[in-house]
C-alpha cells in the first residue's frame, strides 16, 4: 500500500522531477497536478491530489501516471489505461449519501411545476409517462430554482441544469421575472429535459460531449427555439442588468 511520502518517491524517480502527493476523497476530480514554479512538470515537478484508492494502485498505473505528467497527452495509451484504472476505481466506492435538497418551484413570478408539465406533455409525451412494461420511462425530474446568485457574470450563467443522479432540473433565479417571457422558461425546462432523455457519451478523443448530434437535433426541432436564441441575444442582458441595480 502506498503512502504519500512513498508514493512522492516513486513518481520523483520516474518523473525526473520532485513530486509530492496528498491523498483526498474527491469523486469529481480524483486526479490533480499542479506544477509548483511555472514550466512543464518534468522540469518544475508536480504537486499531486490523488484519491485514496491510489494508495492501492499497481506499479504500472503509478508508472503511468509518471509518463501522462511527463509528455502529457502524447501519452495516449498510458492516459487511456490510467483513465480506466480511475473509472473502475470511482465506481467500486461505496455509494454517496446524497444531501437533502430543500426544493422550491415557486418563485415570485413563475411557478415552475405547471411549466414542467407544459414541455412534458407537449415535447415528452412518451419519455416520461407510463409505457409498456418492456419499456419503463424515465421518471420526470424534479425541478426547483437554483441558489445561484443572480449577479453573476453573466457569459458564465447557467440558465439550467440537470443533475442525472438526483434527476433534479435547476433553473436558474434570474429567469423569475416579469421581464421573461414564458416561452423562455419553458425552453430552459426542455432542453434540460433533453439531458434526462440523451446522456451525456465520450467521442473517440475521450472527450465528454453533453449536446449530441441527435440532442441538437432535436433541439432545433422545439417550436420556440429560434425565439428563444434570439429573445437571449437581446433580452437577457436587460434582465440581468435590471436585476443588478434592485440589489
Amino acid at each position: 500500500m502506498w503512502t504519500p511520502d512513498s508514493l512522492a518517491e516513486t513518481l520523483t524517480q520516474q518523473l525526473g522531477a520532485p513530486v509530492q502527493v496528498t491523498f483526498t476523497r474527491s469523486r469529481s476530480t480524483p486526479v490533480q497536478a499542479k506544477a509548483p514554479t511555472p514550466g512543464p512538470f518534468a522540469q518544475a515537478g508536480a504537486d499531486l491530489r490523488l484519491h485514496t484508492f491510489f494508495t492501492e494502485a499497481p506499479t504500472e498505473v503509478v508508472t503511468d501516471l509518471a509518463h501522462w505528467l511527463r509528455v502529457g497527452k502524447r501519452a495516449r495509451a498510458a492516459s487511456q489505461r490510467l483513465d480506466a484504472y480511475i473509472h473502475a476505481s470511482v465506481a467500486q466506492l461505496p455509494a454517496k449519501t446524497p444531501r437533502r435538497i430543500h426544493l422550491n418551484p415557486s418563485g415570485s413570478h413563475y411557478e415552475l411545476l405547471p411549466l414542467l408539465e407544459v414541455v412534458r406533455a407537449q415535447e415528452f409525451p412518451d419519455n416520461f409517462t407510463a409505457p409498456p412494461r418492456d419499456s419503463p420511462a424515465l421518471p420526470l425530474p424534479a425541478i426547483t430554482w437554483s441558489q445561484q446568485n443572480p449577479r453573476g457574470k453573466l457569459r458564465s450563467l447557467r440558465l439550467g441544469s440537470y443533475n442525472r443522479e438526483r434527476n433534479l432540473v435547476r433553473i436558474h433565479p434570474l429567469l423569475d421575472d416579469k421581464l421573461v417571457p414564458e416561452f423562455f422558461v419553458r425552453y430552459i425546462i426542455f432542453h434540460e429535459l433533453l439531458h434526462a432523455v440523451h446522456k451525456s457519451l465520450k467521442d473517440t478523443a475521450g472527450r465528454w460531449v453533453h449536446h449530441s448530434q441527435a440532442f441538437r437535433q432535436r433541439e432545433a426541432q422545439y417550436p420556440d427555439y429560434q425565439a428563444a436564441l434570439k429573445w437571449e441575444a437581446k433580452g437577457l442582458w436587460t434582465v440581468a442588468k435590471k436585476q443588478r441595480k434592485q440589489r
